[in-house]
């Protein structure tokens, strides 16, 4: 069971912040985690949607003037 989820530092590696910055996603319940015990785990494909869900669209600036 463990090779499907990740531990804090392995995802805070795979998403590019600090245990401590995952620590408060978690915390604040923007991206989804697994805590059976004291010990958080995440998913992959949970990581990946955290990632596309913060999805920035392009701005588009009027240059014809």
């Amino acid at each position: 069971m463990k090779k499907d989820f990740l531990n804090i530092i392995q995802a805070a590696e795979y998403l590019g912040v600090s245990k401590q910055t995952l620590y408060r996603i978690a915390g604040e319940r923007k991206i989804i985690s697994y805590k059976p015990e004291r010990i958080l785990y995440f998913k992959e494909e949970d990581l990946k949607e955290y990632i596309l869900k913060s999805k920035r669209e392009i701005l588009v600036y009027n240059t014809s003037q």
